[in-house]
């Protein structure tokens, strides 16, 4: 994301935590924020913004330690370390917790770094059908053309981009895979 965005949100949540310390929501968007200010590129993060995630996340836990948000964002901290055993982990407490479409995604993603594209795919089955994860969607048609190909489902794997274009019509990266995919 927008680095100044992301800052302004780093600041605001400061402020928000000096009037309310124990406000565990805003810790947990702490750890989103400091994942996005730690994006290098592809699967790559810079490991001080995850450890600084985990502070926040370990702050968010003590406060309220049954809030399934947090659990999920301490499992996306991991999944982008590539320590998937507590990914897992992380996962399954949240899902103990309230099961939810956050954790299927984060299982979806999981799924997928794992190359187990028979979970990924079925995942993301589930969120299309999901109706009320339609900002899930283009997220889980994502997963089901990558799960496609890696399995040589082309005709499912072309159906799949092709929905994504309807959906984004003016989405170049959805263009850019779909090309990528028609001359692999």
């Amino acid at each position: 994301g927008d680095q100044s965005v992301l800052c302004q949100a780093q600041a605001n949540l400061q402020e928000v935590l000096k009037a309310k310390p124990d406000y565990a929501l805003a810790y947990v968007q702490l750890v989103r924020v400091e994942s996005r200010l730690g994006y290098i590129s592809n699967e790559d993060y810079n490991p001080a913004n995850l450890q600084k995630g985990h502070e926040y996340v370990a702050q968010a836990l003590s406060v309220a330690p049954k809030m399934p948000e947090a659990h999920v964002q301490k499992g996306y901290l991991y999944l982008y370390q590539r320590d998937y055993v507590n990914t897992r982990k992380a996962l399954e407490e949240a899902e103990r917790i309230q099961p939810s479409v956050e954790i299927t995604m984060l299982r979806i993603e999981l799924a997928e770094r794992e190359g187990n594209y028979d979970e990924a795919i079925a995942g993301a089955k589930a969120v299309l059908a999901d109706a009320t994860a339609q900002k899930k969607h283009e997220h889980a048609l994502q997963v089901l053309a990558k799960g496609y190909k890696a399995k040589k489902d082309y005709q499912s794997a072309a159906q799949a981009y092709e929905t994504l274009i309807q959906m984004q019509p003016n989405s170049p990266w959805d263009k850019i895979n779909y090309a990528g995919f028609l001359v692999d």
